[in-house]
């Protein structure tokens, strides 16, 4: 798969031959386990496919979004999200909230 940091810094993430970082902005192809595909950073996107489904691409969403796509409580927009989504399903506010805070603890760590 191919991923592209989308944080401000230098990250890395293990693949299947060791650690690899990417620099801001930076794409790469890279090869991942099983359990690093599901508890990938929000810092990276993937670039391409579905490889996380529904959710992987709300969340990827959610990494391009821009300051003005923000409420002033500070979670993302509902309908920045929706404009961005290609699935014909409009995300809730609950589907919302609950990946953004998945997001922010997994920010945390």
């Amino acid at each position: 798969m191919k991923l592209r940091n989308i944080a401000a810094g230098p990250r890395g993430v293990y693949t299947c031959t060791g650690m690899v970082t990417l620099g801001p902005g930076e794409e790469r192809e890279v090869e991942l386990s099983d359990g690093e595909r599901d508890n990938l950073a929000p810092y990276f996107a993937v670039i391409g496919g579905d490889t996380f489904g529904r959710v992987g691409r709300i969340r990827e969403i959610i990494g391009s979004l821009t300051g003005e796509d923000f409420t002033g409580g500070g979670k993302p927009k509902v309908s920045a999200i929706n404009d961005l989504m290609d699935d014909g399903e409009p995300v809730t506010a609950g589907e919302r909230d609950a990946i953004w805070a998945d997001m922010l603890v997994k920010a945390e760590d």
